[in-house]
């Protein structure tokens, strides 16, 4: 596992139950590489993603296998991946100063905490003005001149909100499967947030349910079972339920 430890792991699940959902995933990176939560969910959408992606390959290794449902027959899929090939490539630079039609615009990549705010939006375009309000952080007119973001004309806010879009398309990533039961073609998104906190929750579960059997029948303590290594409760498990 890394030099995540089992016990540091469990923790870190433990975690996460106390968060909101959107920020789960930065309470799992916050105590695993013992960082503040707080300044994890400020970091960019990417580069959070992209330390997730590393995580996963410390915790469980760089290969996974999703599953998905064809949307025609309702035939489950095993999908192979290979995530060192879905790990974002973040820019890291905090602020981006872009041109558009003359206009100088300066804004941030989203980040946990932003779309966090831009969740609480009655619908799909409050949340989206919500995004732009906290991501954009001035605008300049073709004279230099600050502008609110209210005041921008129609066509350069729209060339904005797909500038901002942009900056999430490497997290934004969808699957291209082909059912092998129907043949059907479709896509089916991934996140890497919502991947790992599902491992990590089977990976608590079941290291929990290791301690319940390993203190019922040797006394041990939880923390002594948590310091022992995968391969060494398994064997302790092999001997209570008499595997040779």
């Amino acid at each position: 596992m890394g030099t995540v430890t089992a016990e540091r792991l469990l923790r870190a699940w433990e975690s996460t139950l106390a968060e909101q959902t959107v920020r789960r995933a930065a309470a799992l990176l916050a105590v695993c590489r013992d960082e503040d939560t707080t300044e994890v969910a400020r970091w960019g959408v990417a580069e959070r993603d992209a330390a997730l992606f590393d995580l996963r390959g410390e915790l469980f290794g760089t290969q996974a296998t999703a599953l998905a449902e064809c949307p025609d027959c309702g035939g489950q899929l095993e999908v192979p991946l290979d995530l060192r090939a879905l790990r974002p490539r973040p820019s890291g630079a905090p602020t981006d100063a872009v041109s558009i039609d003359g206009y100088r615009v300066r804004a941030h990549p989203p980040s946990t905490e932003d779309l966090l705010a831009a969740s609480l939006g009655a619908d799909e375009e409050a949340a989206l003005e919500a995004l732009l309000a906290r991501c954009v952080e001035q605008v300049l007119t073709p004279a230099g001149e600050e502008l609110a973001l209210a005041a921008v004309p129609a066509r350069v806010g729209h060339r904005i909100r797909a500038h901002l879009s942009s900056s999430l398309e490497d997290v934004d990533l969808d699957l291209a499967l082909t059912c092998v039961r129907c043949g059907s073609t479709f896509h089916a998104p991934f996140d890497i947030a919502t991947f790992l906190l599902r491992e990590v929750e089977v990976w608590a579960h079941r290291l929990l349910a290791e301690v319940h059997v390993l203190a019922g029948a040797y006394g041990w303590a939880e923390g002594a079972i948590l310091g022992l290594s995968a391969r060494r409760r398994r064997s302790y498990l092999d001997l209570i339920e008499g595997v040779t």
